[in-house]
Order: C-alpha cells, then structure tokens, then sequence
C-alpha cells in the first residue's frame, strides 16, 4: 500500500467505501478484451489494439465503441461485443483474492459499502449475485441508475445520497482513471488497484490516486479493520 497523498490518507472517521465493479472486485479483463478483439475484427478489417482497447476500461461501453469504432454504428457495435459474450459471462469471470472476506469484515465493522460501476445492472447483478455479494453492499450504483457517467462525480454521489454517507467520510476504490478522477471531483478519497492486469499504474494516464493498494485486503489495514481483530 502506498500513501500519494499524506492529506488524503483515511484515518478514523472513514465509514463508508466505494468499489468498482470490474477490475476491481471481479476480474473481467480477459472477457472484456476479447469481446473487443472480435468485436473490432467481425466488423472491420484491421486488428485490434489491446493496449488502446484496455484504454478505455472504466468508460461506458457506448462511449468506447464511438471512439474504437466510429465507422460502424454504436448499436451494432454494441450487439456484436455482446453476442461474443453471451453464453461466455460467468464462465469467465473470478473474483479477486481477498474480495468476499474483505466485504465481509466491512459490514461486520460496519461500513457502509457500494457498487458504482458504469456496467450496466443486469449484468453487474448477476455477476454479484453469482459470487454471492449481494448482500454485502447498502446500494449498487450502475450505468442504468445515472444520467452522467464516471468521472462526472454524479454517480458517487448517487451512491453517497442512497446509503446516508458523506464525500469527508468515502473512499472510492477502483482500477481506472475514471474512478480515481470520479472520486475527486466527488471530494472522497481515491484508492487505485495495482492488482487488475489490465493496465499497469504507470499508464493509467491522469490517474493521480491518492493512495495505490496491491491487495483488497489493503483496504482493512488501510481503514483500521484487520482481519484477524
């Protein structure tokens, strides 16, 4: 774990975390990246970029598709990315190392907790409910939920309205420059992941968290919540 920002590091008053969604409590990033791969090359002629497609983790998926695929129309480009994934979502998708037992001691310190993800709700629900994590989470925020998406500070402060918190007393926890950016023009603290495969910390342009974590159980040490208390 390591501090960026020694104004910003949480002490006591913390009572309320935000995660992410994708790359941040489940690893999606295989299946997000090869949806793009043969969404990219069923409908053009060029190859897929990785590194440019993994750029765009974090953004809402209309927004990337206008950006990756401008010459074909979002709705199609759309419906061709989901297709490949279809029959393929649970199958390929894990929880990351530590993500259960770290929810679970939160709630039993409790925290207040919350999904804000720009994924859209059937299938953040069904991939919480699949890992059995519902329960654990006072509100999940998706991209069905808000009219502006992260780094609009919008759906943060949905999250924060519907669960009773504050920005003075957050932390947004996230794998994306849009989180970490989404969490300060919300004012909560930024904690990025360095664990997602996605794109290492060093090209996540903008990012600028104010602190980085390697594991999710650097959250409890970090908030003062340990495991074995």
């Amino acid at each position: 774990m390591k501090s960026l920002n020694k104004d910003r590091t949480p002490e006591n008053q913390i009572d309320t975390v935000l995660f992410d969604f994708d790359g941040t409590l489940v690893d999606t990033n295989e299946l997000i990246l090869n949806s793009w791969m043969y969404a990219i090359e069923k409908l053009t002629d060029r190859k897929a970029d990785p590194d440019e497609v993994m750029r765009t983790y974090g953004e809402v998926l209309s927004d990337s598709m206008n950006k990756l695929l401008p010459e074909v129309s979002a709705e199609v480009a759309i419906e061709t990315y989901r297709a490949y994934q279809k029959d393929k979502y649970l199958s390929s998708i894990k929880l990351y190392d530590g993500a259960e037992p770290v929810l679970k001691r939160l709630k039993e310190k409790g925290f207040k907790t919350a999904v804000v993800t720009s994924r859209l709700k059937v299938s953040t629900m069904l991939g919480l409910e699949h890992f059995g994590l519902t329960e654990y989470f006072d509100a999940i925020v998706t991209a069905n939920d808000i009219e502006n998406h992260k780094p609009s500070p919008e759906p943060l402060q949905t999250a924060l309205a519907e669960i009773g918190g504050i920005p003075e007393k957050a932390v947004m926890v996230g794998d994306t420059k849009h989180d970490i950016c989404a969490a300060k023009n919300a004012g909560v603290i930024s904690v990025l992941v360095d664990y997602s495969v996605a794109l290492p910390v060093e090209k996540r342009d903008g990012a600028n968290p104010d602190i980085i974590i390697e594991s999710l159980c650097d959250i409890l040490a970090l908030l003062g919540a340990n495991l074995k208390n």
